[in-house]
């Protein structure tokens, strides 16, 4: 099995874990309590290398799973110098280029977002970046 078959199969296992007990078991252990949780999400960031190849397929893959939030994660480019120093160091083992926005415009990404029916409540940064950019 390739990496990517095995993200693809690895995603699906868990939306399954998540979704399916309450509708097979017939709710045995008292689930209602979960009942408020409305969307699922996913961090960008298990993903870089299928991002990096097709990020609009890759986005369009999660929403027909059904994951409806992202989380990115950096760097971006206005990213503290700092902390694009330190992604250097380690996107070649993650598989990816180092851009958060995988070789992509911002408003290419929110368009594509957008298109999947994605929201974006969270991103993945450093603090000097928050504070500072």
């Amino acid at each position: 099995m390739n990496r990517n078959d095995f993200i693809k199969q690895a995603s699906l296992f868990t939306a399954a874990g998540t979704l399916l007990p309450n509708d097979l078991l017939g709710n045995p252990l008292n689930l209602d309590r979960y009942k408020l949780l409305n969307s699922i999400g996913v961090q960008l960031f298990s993903l870089p290398s299928s991002l990096e190849k097709d990020f609009k397929g890759s986005i369009a893959m999660l929403a027909q799973i059904g994951f409806k939030e992202i989380e990115m994660f950096g760097p971006y480019s206005y990213s503290a110098l700092s902390a694009q120093e330190r992604w250097k160091a380690v996107t070649p083992m993650l598989g990816f280029s180092g851009s958060g926005y995988f070789g992509h415009s911002e408003e290419e990404i929110k368009g594509i977002f957008k298109e999947y029916g994605m929201k974006v409540p969270a991103m993945h940064t450093d603090l000097e970046t928050l504070e500072n950019n």
